[in-house]
């Protein structure tokens, strides 16, 4: 096919069009060749429009503008409302807590000027008996780790099934079926009530072959893996091993021994390698400090102890990135 016709055909096909349309088109068309036309230096270096003002004797003309203190040093602030931030976690934790089926009471609190809402809650003894990692005392793990992962784990599994309704978690589990029917193997899918994969289970379980600890959970066969993670009890007790595991990984990355507070340093990576995330983020609701505002309301750990001021101190997590490998979850 020549060239001829084919520009024949495009001349009808601006006939048609009103000047209005066309005239724009082809002028930027036009300004568009001339950028691959011109050299670089020489329309980088065009001169402005208005280069060489009128001349006034080097006077220049100010112009009047009133101008108050205000205004002169005013600019938006960059300080974090940390009182804000603060609240807002809170209030979103205490929502997933009451949605989560765990507590056995909750109030909330108003103290200071201005008002300050704190919120406190019981958790169920059932739970606390699915969490717990040593319940006949056989390993004497150490309190401190323990009571962290525990708490920490009914938080993380409260967060995902917040997240996932019923309808997901059937179609979760319909496709682990019809996936494995079909080739005789788990998918590689986060599942059950506390959104643990099965290859990772199973990959922890082997790093932990000769320790002790309460990680002989960890070694069993695909179908019980399975059997534990649709169950929401296990599912805690699964969540709780895979924290106690992370703590004690953290507890020797470099950032958690010069920390100030080695022990939420430490929960930080832990809740971090456990969802996966290795990005670093400041957003106000974000999946470690969400876990930090739930652990304030029902833990007993580092909020037991008082500040210089008389009131609990709280726990919160740094922004750091974790330095823990642990296997990047699927959402």
């Amino acid at each position: 096919m020549s060239k001829r016709p084919y520009l024949l055909q495009v001349w009808r096909t601006l006939n048609y069009l009103p000047a209005a349309v066309t005239a724009p088109f082809l002028v930027g068309c036009a300004t568009l060749f001339l950028f691959f036309a011109l050299p670089p230096t020489t329309y980088n270096n065009i001169a402005p429009l208005f280069a060489s003002g009128p001349s006034t004797d080097g006077d220049q003309r100010k112009i009047a503008v009133r101008a108050l203190g205000m205004e002169e040093n005013g600019r938006a602030s960059e300080l974090v409302d940390e009182r804000r931030t603060s609240l807002v976690r809170a209030r979103v934790a205490i929502n997933i807590l009451l949605r989560s089926g765990y507590l056995s009471s909750a109030s909330a609190s108003e103290t200071g000027l201005p008002p300050t809402v704190s919120y406190q809650a019981t958790l169920d003894d059932s739970v606390r008996g699915c969490v717990h990692l040593d319940p006949t005392g056989q390993w004497n793990l150490p309190h401190e780790l323990q009571q962290s992962a525990e708490e920490m784990a009914i938080a993380a599994v409260a967060i995902e099934k917040f997240h996932r309704n019923p309808a997901q978690r059937w179609l979760e589990w319909t496709y682990l079926r019809v996936f494995s029917s079909i080739f005789r193997r788990s998918p590689n899918l986060s599942v059950g009530p506390a959104q643990v994969r099965i290859s990772q289970i199973k990959q922890i379980g082997a790093d932990t072959m000769a320790r002790d600890g309460p990680y002989s959970i960890l070694r069993q066969p695909d179908v019980e893996l399975m059997k534990l993670a649709a169950n929401e009890c296990d599912s805690l007790r699964l969540a709780a091993t895979l924290m106690y595991y992370n703590l004690e990984k953290a507890q020797n990355a470099p950032a958690c021994k010069e920390s100030e507070k080695p022990l939420s340093c430490e929960q930080a990576l832990a809740v971090a390698a456990y969802a996966g995330k290795r990005r670093k983020t400041n957003a106000i609701i974000d999946y470690g400090p969400v876990v930090a505002a739930m652990i304030n309301i029902y833990g007993s750990g580092e909020d037991d102890a008082a500040d210089e001021g008389g009131q609990p101190a709280s726990t919160s997590f740094p922004e750091t990135q974790p330095a823990i490998d642990s296997p990047k979850r699927q959402p």
